[in-house]
C-alpha cells in the first residue's frame, strides 16, 4: 500500500489531542518538504490525504497522497520512503541523510515535542520500512543541522536541471584540470553565469564565438530561492548569427506574395474564397 503509516503510543489513558495534531502536522510538514526537494523545479507534486485512522492502542493515522496527471504514483513512493530511512538514519547517526535538508532535520527533531505531552513512542511504517522517533534521534537530528549550516554556501539550496541559457559570451578562463570558465551575461538584465566546459572542441566553439549571443546547453545548476541559474556545465554552444547577417528590410524589397494581383484586389479575393 502506498502509504505511509504513523503510531502514536500515550502513557496515560488517552492521547492528548495537541500531541496528535503536532505529530501529523509536523509529519505532513517533512513530507512536503522532501517533496519539493525531490521535485525538479523545486515545486510540491503531491497532495497529502488522511486515508485511516484508528484510536485502539496506539492510535494511528496512514497517510496517503494524490499527484496531478503529470506525475506518476511513484513520486509519493519515493518521499514516503525517503522520510522512513531518513529518520531510521538519524537514529544512529549526526549527519544528514540523503535528499533531507535543514527545515527536514529541524521538523524531525520537533517530533519530539509531543513527549512532554504525555506521547512515549511515535513510530513509522511504510513498504515493510520502519523507523521510531527518540530523543537520541531528536539530538542527532540538530547535530546534522548544525553542520548544514556552518557548511550552508552563500547562494543557499540549489537544483540542477537541463536546459539552455542565452547571452553574450563576455569572458574565458582557464582553469586546473583542463576545464575553461566561461561567463555569459544577458543583454537587458547585465546578470551573468558562469559556465564550466571542458575538451579541446568547445574551447575552439568558445573562441570563434567571442563576444557573440551564444546559446549555452547543458546541466544548469539554479539557485532555489530566486529561481536564477548559479552555473552550467557546458555540453554545446550554438552561435547566434549577428544582426548584420539577418535579412534587413531592404532585402524585402521585389518580394511579390500577390503574384501581380492589386493587393486590395487579392485580399477580396482570399474574402470571397471563405
Amino acid at each position: 500500500m502506498n502509504s505511509l503509516r504513523v503510531q502514536i503510543e500515550s502513557g496515560v489513558r488517552g492521547l492528548n489531542a495537541e500531541a496528535f495534531l503536532k505529530v501529523l502536522g509536523t509529519t505532513i510538514d517533512a513530507l512536503k518538504e522532501l517533496d519539493k526537494h525531490a521535485s525538479r523545479f523545486g515545486k510540491e507534486r503531491v497532495e497529502w490525504l488522511i486515508a485511516d485512522i484508528g484510536k485502539n492502542s496506539p492510535v494511528f493515522a496512514d497517510i496517503s497522497g494524490n499527484v496531478p496527471p503529470e506525475e506518476t504514483a511513484s513520486a509519493i513512493t519515493q518521499v514516503i520512503e525517503t522520510f522512513v530511512s531518513g529518520l531510521d538514519y538519524l537514529e544512529d547517526n549526526g549527519t544528514c541523510p540523503r535528499d533531507f535538508n535543514e527545515r527536514t532535520l529541524g521538523l524531525a527533531a520537533d517530533l519530539t515535542r509531543s513527549f512532554s505531552k504525555g506521547v512515549t513512542r511515535i513510530a513509522f511504517s511504510a513498504n515493510g520500512s520502519k523507523a521510531s522517533v527518540s530523543h537520541q534521534l531528536a539530538k542527532n537530528a540538530n547535530i546534522a543541522k548544525r553542520v548544514l549550516e556552518l557548511e550552508r554556501g552563500e547562494f543557499g539550496i540549489t537544483y540542477t536541471e537541463y536546459g539552455t541559457i542565452e547571452g553574450r559570451l563576455r569572458g574565458l578562463e582557464s582553469l586546473a584540470g583542463s576545464k575553461d570558465k566561461i561567463v555569459i551575461e544577458d543583454d537587458l538584465t547585465g546578470d551573468q553565469v558562469f559556465c564550466y566546459c571542458r575538451g579541446a572542441d568547445i574551447e575552439q566553439q568558445v573562441r570563434k564565438a567571442w563576444k557573440q549571443r551564444v546559446g549555452i546547453s547543458g546541466e544548469i545548476t539554479v539557485i532555489r530561492e530566486s529561481g536564477k541559474p548559479h552555473h552550467v556545465d557546458v555540453e554545446s554552444i550554438a552561435v547566434f548569427p549577428s544582426r548584420a547577417e539577418l535579412p534587413q528590410m531592404e532585402d524585402l524589397h521585389g518580394i511579390n506574395i500577390t503574384q501581380g494581383i492589386d493587393s486590395a484586389e487579392y485580399i477580396r479575393g482570399l474574402r470571397d474564397a471563405e
